[in-house]
């Protein structure tokens, strides 16, 4: 029901059609969109195209990345977001929610449950306690050592018709998303999120966990989406789910005490 919502949507002559975030006349000479070429925020130079409409760059300020918003210390790894790219096979759907804010049902993940997607979009300042404070700040719930990547580092990803900021933002108090850092509106109906590095030195994708480990790691990606779904329904009244967690959106890398550390990604869906 949800794919055939998804392409009647598609096909509605009178759907709204956000336009492409073009690069701005004196941006033209660099090889980003303008959000990022012309904001004092960042250092252009130092970007880096990591996939799709999300991009890798410094931030501006020394003092490394300072959550709006305020809250507990972030790990000092970062965290990473990406475009997903779409899986053969990978783990199958049980569960899904509705997607508040925006048409139809959002279509399963890792595990079941159903849920609330949670509200896309909006600018202004991100919810929770989304903090990364100074250069190697504390590890918290089996995040990266003190001192591992770079503070000042963040990705920042380009966004119509809005993002799951809501909901990455409650996965990321849980332990399990990266933290938003920053939210800006845009024009032509596009938000700018702004959010955690982490390393891919340090994390993969659980569809390229050697097939030794594979079975592990899945039962630990499992075990953490189900008790998230548990702890944003007791917070929120009903689950904030992720929509689309599948293996290319979910990161792992191993623990200290040798188990596995977890966190989803992309959650524009």
């Amino acid at each position: 029901m949800a794919l055939r919502a998804g392409v009647m949507e598609l096909a509605d002559p009178n759907a709204v059609q956000v336009p492409p975030l073009s690069l701005n006349a004196k941006a033209t000479d660099l090889p980003l969109p303008w959000p990022i070429a012309l904001s004092p925020r960042y250092k252009p130079l130092t970007a880096k195209h990591l996939a799709g409409n999300t991009f890798l760059v410094e931030r501006a300020d020394s003092g490394g990345v300072a959550a709006e918003g305020g809250g507990a210390a972030a790990e000092s790894g970062g965290a990473a977001a990406g475009d997903g790219a779409a899986a053969e096979g990978g783990i199958a759907a049980v569960g899904g929610g509705q997607q508040s804010g925006s048409k139809g049902q959002s279509g399963g993940g890792l595990a079941g449950g159903g849920g609330r997607r949670g509200r896309r979009g909006g600018g202004g300042r991100p919810g929770g306690k989304a903090a990364a404070a100074g250069v190697g700040a504390a590890a918290a719930g089996g995040g990266a050592a003190a001192g591992v990547g770079s503070p000042s580092m963040v990705v920042v990803k380009l966004c119509p018709d809005g993002y799951g900021t809501e909901v990455q933002q409650a996965w990321a108090d849980a332990q399990l998303a990266p933290e938003v850092l920053h939210v800006e509106e845009l024009p032509g109906q596009w938000h700018l999120v702004e959010m955690e590095y982490l390393p891919k030195e340090e994390w993969i994708p659980l569809e390229h966990v050697p097939a030794v480990d594979r079975e592990q790691a899945l039962s630990a990606a499992v075990e953490r989406l189900e008790y998230v779904h548990r702890k944003t329904a007791d917070q929120h009244g009903a689950a904030l789910v992720h929509g689309d967690a599948r293996p290319p959106n979910c990161l792992v890398r191993r623990s200290k005490e040798g188990g596995w550390d977890v966190r989803f990604v992309d959650f524009e869906w």
